[in-house]
């Protein structure tokens, strides 16, 4: 006679594998931007942000980096 615990044991270990964390991107008022684009990495949020607002080079030698959006954005986990 088999153990009637081991189909539960292992359908538990299925449901309990740990949740992969995805990043997304708010603005100051937490908002969801960009249509709830979701990344793998706190730091390939930043990358599209970074992407999206590239500093800007003038013609004559001064540059526009473009803080005025950047600090309008944060990279928060997504809460599920």
């Amino acid at each position: 006679m088999s153990n009637p615990f081991e189909n539960i044991c292992a359908v538990q270990s299925l449901t309990t594998q740990p949740m992969k964390t995805k990043y997304q991107i708010e603005d100051e008022f937490s908002n969801v931007c960009f249509g709830g684009k979701t990344f793998d990495t706190y730091e390939d949020g930043w990358a599209f942000v970074y992407e999206t607002f590239p500093v800007i080079h003038h013609e004559d030698g001064t540059r526009d980096d473009r803080e005025d959006e950047l600090d309008s954005y944060f990279v928060v986990k997504v809460s599920k």
